[in-house]
């Protein structure tokens, strides 16, 4: 179950885990923590609480290579990419990556 203050309230609102680890959140818990959909929760485990607050996903960038690179390789392919950029050598600019990824299945 996970628990959220709201803040005008100053009261515990809670959340109901459900089949599939499904959790629907009560309209309050959205508008104190501005969630809207597509919104992303961090969750943080530790010895006596659960913390779950407003969060991203982070990619380590190691992780999207096949073999992990040397700090040299990565800050030379790093300026490569950036110099790309700021000589317009780019296909696109997206708006988000719903837009990309939109542009990409259509091709």
């Amino acid at each position: 179950m996970a628990t959220s203050t709201n803040p005008s309230q100053n009261k515990a609102l809670t959340a109901r885990v459900r089949s599939r680890n499904q959790v629907t959140l009560p309209q309050a818990i959205c508008d104190a923590a501005q969630l809207t959909e597509g919104s992303y929760l961090a969750i943080q485990i530790s010895e006596k609480r659960t913390t779950v607050a407003p969060g991203t996903i982070i990619i380590e960038p190691q992780s999207l290579t096949r073999r992990q690179w040397t700090k040299e390789e990565w800050e030379r392919e790093e300026a490569a990419a950036d110099e790309e950029i700021r000589a317009g050598k780019v296909s696109h600019r997206y708006k988000g990556a719903k837009a990309l990824v939109n542009a990409l299945k259509k091709k």
